[in-house]
């Protein structure tokens, strides 16, 4: 079980292998559905898509796939340790940073559970199923790696990802997952 605080950050110890993967996402599904009932998710939701047409998921996604890449920078987690923050946690501090009235961008910075946690809010919070996917890479010892956010968009899905490094240039996953939220 994870240890967190009032803060909205949480760090826990995983297991190994594939356990610990499917362990840290079935917590990263959980904020993502608590933050549904979170109104100041919510509204942070609909401020980032309020010019995109709420009946057209492409559009919406399109928008969340922006505004997080202009809000949102990689940074690894310390090491040893799993972080991972609430979707309310991350709006705050993006709030913190900026200021949507005067255009300027405020940001966050943390790895690609945080940024997956925040998009499949942000992407339920505006009406669209979503699922996170896994990717293990030859490098990685065909161990899980990287994760991002798909939305289903009429009859496909939309990635989500902010990480630069994975995939590497021209590296194919070994294996993925697909995980529901």
């Amino acid at each position: 079980m994870p240890f967190g605080s009032a803060n909205g950050v949480y760090s826990y110890q995983i297991a190994e292998k594939d356990r610990g993967t499917r362990q840290t996402l079935a917590v990263m599904a959980q904020l993502v559905n608590q933050s549904l009932l979170d109104p100041y998710v919510r509204e942070f939701t609909k401020e980032a898509v309020k010019f995109a047409n709420p009946r057209d998921n492409l559009e919406l996604a399109q928008t969340i796939d922006g505004y997080l890449r202009d809000h949102f920078e990689f940074f690894r987690d310390p090491s040893g340790i799993e972080l991972i923050h609430t979707p309310h946690y991350m709006v705050q501090e993006i709030e913190k940073h900026g200021n949507f009235t005067a255009n300027i961008n405020g940001y966050f910075r943390a790895d690609c559970d945080d940024f997956s946690i925040l998009a499949a809010s942000m992407a339920k919070a505006s009406g669209m199923p979503a699922v996170f996917v896994v990717y293990a890479f030859p490098q990685t010892d065909n161990e899980y790696a990287h994760v991002f956010t798909m939305s289903k968009v009429n009859d496909q899905w939309y990635p989500y990802d902010r990480n630069v490094q994975y995939p590497p240039s021209g590296v194919k996953p070994s294996r993925q997952e697909v995980y529901p939220i």
